[in-house]
């Protein structure tokens, strides 16, 4: 899980991360150096704000939202330097399912539910995605999230537990234990971008 992960906001239904819609570049220099071990420069730095780790969800239309940038990119205020999200139910390697796919840069164009939630301005990392859970699929799960650098190539994969159809306890799952996998794991880098092609 990364450590700059903050307060979350409910944004019309949706769940935002409230510290880094200010941008992309609000983000870095948050931690100092010995606060929180740093994310590899060389993938993509992803907070993915929902769901959970143990959340129920129940089939039907499910949102998910999260941030995503390359640590790489010279200009994250204006370009996040990802090419893609993709959200899987389970691993794609495994079989999973593709939910959905989008690109970064999102900004809410609906009326919040509270005005202090509205990000001032938009986020070149934020991403919104509206995926439908099936409903022939119950039990333990893993949500999993895709993110491809648009500069290198490379990806970072978050992975997160949830159950489907069912509650936690019903599916023999304790939340407590749960957690989420992150393949580039930490604090946003500080000094990356400097070498980011333009």
């Amino acid at each position: 899980m990364l450590s700059f992960r903050s307060r979350r906001l409910r944004l019309a239904g949706s769940v935002l991360v409230s510290s880094v819609f200010i941008g992309s570049a609000s983000i870095l220099g948050v931690f100092p150096a010995s606060a929180a071990p740093l994310a590899s420069c060389g993938d993509p730095v992803v907070d993915l704000a929902n769901p959970n780790p143990g959340d129920m969800l129940l089939s039907g239309s499910y949102t998910i939202d999260g941030v995503a940038f390359d640590p790489m990119e010279a200009q994250p205020r204006e370009n996040s330097g990802i090419a893609d999200v993709s959200i899987f139910l389970d691993s794609r390697d495994s079989g999973g399912i593709e939910l959905g796919k989008t690109a970064t840069g999102f900004f809410p164009s609906f009326a919040p539910t509270d005005e202090e939630a509205l990000p001032t301005t938009p986020n070149a990392g934020a991403f919104h995605l509206v995926v439908t859970l099936p409903s022939n699929i119950a039990g333990e799960h893993d949500i999993v999230a895709y993110v491809r650098s648009a500069l290198s190539g490379q990806e970072t994969v978050v992975s997160v537990p949830v159950v489907l159809g069912e509650s936690p306890s019903k599916a023999g799952v304790e939340v407590a234990t749960l957690s989420e996998s992150n393949s580039n794991p930490g604090a946003a880098p500080t000094n990356c971008s400097s070498g980011a092609v333009q």
